[in-house]
């Protein structure tokens, strides 16, 4: 899997596990150099961006798990 893959799984699983909510949150426990990765993920429908606010999807969370529990 690519880095940028990597990124996309770690930050959802963060999410998922309810050990972040918000983007400083998140730029504490994930090295993000730039938060484009954060719109793509909120166009691809994978996360609720508002203001600094994060939340997961719950579609994002179906795949989730499934991916970890198959």
């Amino acid at each position: 899997m690519s880095k940028f893959g990597e990124t996309i799984d770690k930050i959802l699983e963060l999410l998922y596990e309810e050990q972040i909510n918000t983007v400083y949150e998140l730029e504490k426990k994930v090295k993000i150099t730039d938060t484009a990765i954060l719109d793509f993920m909120r166009d691809a429908g994978l996360i609720e961006l508002n203001m600094q606010s994060l939340r997961i999807t719950e579609s994002a969370a179906e795949l989730l798990v499934a991916e970890l529990f198959p």
